[in-house]
């Protein structure tokens, strides 16, 4: 029965309690009983009815059974369309994301005990890597699910993740883990140890952490192993036109190269890139039988965290943090799709005027193009706080950060040398295994090894006060107030082939940017009746580069009795472009288009319309604008004993926002005639009124319309003490509601539907939980086809003082019971961008973790 019943999202609401995990809440108040959270710089009881806060502590995340930070926020429900994660053959360089309400992952803030964490040089952009902080600092996770521009900065449209790392533990705590996937690959392990120490006048903590996990392989996954399914490009998976394919100068007749044996090929498949004329056949190639899905990692980590007493209100802090990420990824042989010189032009063998103009080739001699990152992170953070004589509080702080990553990659190709040496003779394009030696020469002196470096270092000082200001209502008025004052410096330099546009199989320009800006905040709490409070808040920020703005936000709360409260919130943001989308040159690459705007026009079905690579540039554009944001949430909050509820409607509008568009969304307005400025497409000869084949795409990043995220959370939760055991149930839900963020026509599909249920036990140091996670189903881009509705279960045991040890802790699991696969798109099939973001991909993933405590 049970099992029916989670089938349906409907019955799953009312199957399982819903709520965050209720655990947290109880162990985020200080001893004066003030709640200290994400949101607000005022200290002050039951914030999170003020505003839609989510707190995760350090023992949900591991009765979950979380390896990382990064995989813990991707099953938040506020995840609500899925983030960046690490995978092979990406210019991010193995960082994952976290993207709340779907509305970017430089649209969310992360803190660290509420100070911001820079963004990740790969991306360029305000987004951090989650990957360089070690699960073992962290204490608890708390999740704003409001915009927060007010109070810290442009980027919290979306919300904000703060990270509070551990403080006051005493002892020395040892951890060892090991994960087994069923499926291969994704095997990890990590070990870590804590220690702290009271001092005469203060207290030091300081952790070590490894963590390792290993990759997976396109070729063991079903869903994105290499296919051939037809006779036409169209009608396959994980291969590419470029085997060994030629075109003519006009684009309109395709031939195959050499012998294409399927010792080394894929074989002679139809209508590369959707040309039929000549052999109306190309070479393909399996990349996706070599390629890794997603990459090596490795991190080795320290924090430390130490206080000193000055004075009887007077406390000194130091925070540290170090990692030392390495990961390996892997990509098929270089491709490249260059010119034959009209001067020694290379005949199909045909006919007489079947000369071909371009060349689509996959170096398969040169070997695996193989990339290795290696990356450090440093923060440092040093203040004072405390309290003055007349009760004002007060915190002042230095920080110092800097994020130095190498990127090398091996076996690429020189452009201008292989088109030398092709038009010389001297490389055999029919064979690239042959082994004559003028041959060999060739492929020896045209290969690269590239390099890239990138580099952010980020230097702040802030200030604030808070107090209390005048008698108002029932009680005091709270206010805050103070300043800071930020230098970011980004760089990514790419190696001089690159710059030079020199290299095949891979792309990329340098970027580099530096950013001062100041800001000063302020807060006022005012409790105007006995049951209201409002609260105000303003920041204005004045940037070096991109001028200033003003982001208020007001908030309030009814306290309609004592077990129920509705609350409300309002405000503005602003956000200046990040620099890489301002600074950086077009770079190219080869994402997979259908193009139904000339699937249309020939008359051919949607769901039978090949999808190809097509040649695209993107890049930065300097003539953007700022973004401008308003938000407003209202919700009401129940409070009753052992059962707690809250709903919360939100809704985030966001003009002139930044974003490169998507080739299919570049490939709708195109057939709208509706391309924006800047964006071109570039086909060849028309015939009939039928648009020709793209050859080339130029999209650099624009302002571009309007985008909106509404939507509904929900969570309820219930706990229920017994003689024989404790029992608690928890949910949460987040619906989107209407067609978020723009119109079906700019954006993939996305589930409208995210649930993460618990349901546990608590005897005698024995803990059994069952968690599950939803996913409901969603159109795929072109609304041909449906992602199938997606649902999992977790199953944890934690057993304290096991085997009658004392210290000893032992919890032990099975993640993904089911073994769930991830869902595919039925027409479009394996879409990176969809599946590695929503979904996992390890299968059933048994675990291990040991803890031992000494005294």
């Amino acid at each position: 029965m049970l099992a029916v019943r989670l089938r349906n999202p409907c019955c799953l609401l009312l199957g399982v309690v819903l709520a965050a995990p209720l655990p947290a809440a109880a162990q985020d108040r200080q001893a004066d009983d003030e709640l200290v959270v994400v949101g607000s710089r005022i200290a002050r009881p039951d914030y999170e009815a003020l505003s839609p806060v989510t707190v995760v502590d350090a023992l949900e995340l591991r009765l979950r059974g979380a390896e990382t930070l990064a995989d813990a926020m991707r099953e938040s429900t506020y995840n609500s369309f899925g983030s960046y994660r690490e995978r092979s053959g990406s210019s991010y360089g193995q960082v994952s994301l976290v993207d709340l309400r779907g509305l970017g992952a430089n649209r969310t803030v992360v803190l660290i005990n509420g100070r911001r964490v820079p963004g990740s040089p790969f991306t360029g952009t305000s987004a951090v890597d989650l990957n360089t902080i070690p699960l073992t600092a962290v204490e608890r996770v708390e999740v704003l699910t409001d915009s927060a521009s007010a109070v810290y900065g442009a980027d919290a449209i979306g919300g904000v993740v703060n990270v509070v790392l551990k403080k006051d533990y005493d002892g020395l705590e040892v951890k060892w883990g090991e994960r087994r996937p069923h499926r291969k690959g994704a095997d990890s392990k990590h070990g870590s140890a804590v220690w702290g120490q009271p001092l005469e006048r203060g207290h030091i903590l300081a952790g070590i952490e490894y963590f390792e996990r290993e990759k997976i392989l396109d070729r063991d996954r079903a869903y994105s192993r290499a296919a051939v399914n037809g006779p036409t490009f169209g009608a396959t998976e994980g291969i590419s036109v470029g085997g060994n394919t030629g075109f003519n100068q006009q684009f309109t007749k395709a031939f195959v190269i050499g012998d294409c044996s399927t010792d080394v090929y894929a074989g002679r498949l139809q209508q590369p890139f959707g040309v039929t004329g000549g052999d109306g056949a190309g070479c393909g190639f399996a990349y996706a039988d070599i390629s890794y899905q997603t990459a090596n990692l490795e991190r080795k980590s320290f924090f430390l965290n130490a206080s000193h007493e000055l004075a009887a209100h007077a406390e000194a802090f130091l925070i540290l943090r170090y990692a030392d990420n390495d990961t390996e990824g892997r990509y098929a042989p270089a491709v490249g799709f260059f010119a034959i010189d009209p001067t020694h032009p290379i005949n199909s063998g045909k006919t007489g005027d079947d000369v071909i103009g371009s060349v689509f080739h996959r170096f398969v001699a040169h070997g695996n193009r193989d990339d290795k990152v290696d990356l450090q992170e440093y923060d440092a953070v040093l203040g004072v706080e405390g309290s003055m004589a007349n009760g004002w509080g007060y915190e002042t702080s230095l920080q110092y950060y800097r994020y130095d990553a190498e990127a090398l990659g091996n076996t690429y190709v020189r452009t201008s040398a292989i088109e030398k040496a092709v038009r010389e003779g001297r490389y055999d394009l029919t064979n690239p295994f042959s082994t004559e030696p003028v041959h060999l020469a060739a492929v020896a002196e045209t290969g690269l090894e590239l390099t890239r470096d990138v580099v952010t270092e980020y230097k702040a000082v802030r200030a604030s006060l808070d107090g209390a200001a005048f008698d108002i209502g029932a009680d005091e008025a709270q206010w805050a107030f103070g300043f800071e004052y930020s230098n970011e410096k980004y760089k990514d330099r790419y190696d001089r082939y690159r710059e030079a546009g020199d290299v095949l199989g891979s792309a990329g320009n340098s970027a580099a940017g530096r950013r001062s800006k100041w800001a000063a905040f302020g807060e006022l709490a005012l409790p105007l009746l006995e049951r209201w409070d409002v609260s105000l808040a303003g920041r204005y920020d004045q940037y070096a580069d991109f001028g200033s703005a003003f982001s208020p936000q007001i908030l309030t709360r009814v306290q309609i009795n004592s077990w129920l409260a509705l609350r409300a919130s309002w405000g503005e943001g602003f956000k200046a472009p990040d620099l890489t989308n301002l600074y950086s040159k077009l770079a190219e690459s080869y994402p997979n288009l259908t193009d139904y705007y000339r699937c249309d026009a020939l008359q051919i079905p949607r769901t039978q319309c090949p999808t190809f690579q097509v040649q695209a540039f993107t890049g930065g554009n300097p003539d953007l604008q700022a973004e401008d944001s308003r938000s407003v949430n209202a919700g009401l909050v129940l409070d009753a004993g052992p059962v707690s509820a809250s709903i919360d409607y939100f809704k985030i509008k966001l003009s002139n926002a930044v974003s490169a568009l998507s080739m299919q969304a570049i490939n709708a307005l195109e057939a709208e005639g509706d391309l924006p400025a800047n964006v071109t497409v570039v086909r060849g000869a028309s015939s009939g009124g039928v648009p020709g084949v793209v050859k080339y795409i130029t999209s650099p990043y624009i302002n571009y319309a309007e985008t909106e995220a509404e939507g509904v959370d929900l969570k309820v939760g219930a706990e229920l003490a017994t003689d024989w055991a404790d029992f608690a149930a928890s949910l949460q839900w987040s619906r989107q509601l209407g067609d978020s963020l723009g119109t079906s026509s700019l954006t993939s599909g996305f589930p409208s539907h995210r649930a993460h249920g618990m349901l546990r036990m608590m005897r005698d140091g024995l803990t059994v939980s069952w968690y599950t996670h939803y996913i409901s189903s969603f159109e795929n881009y072109s609304g041909t086809g449906k992602y199938r509705r997606w649902l999992s279960h977790d199953i944890t045991v934690d057993w304290q003082q096991a085997f009658g040890v004392p210290g000893l802790e032992l919890t032990a699991g099975v993640r993904n019971l089911d073994d769930r696969g991830p869902s595919i798109d039925p027409v479009g099939g394996y879409i990176s961008s969809v599946v590695l973001d929503l979904y996992t991909v390890s299968g059933r993933v048994p675990f291990l973790n040991l803890q031992y405590n000494f005294e």
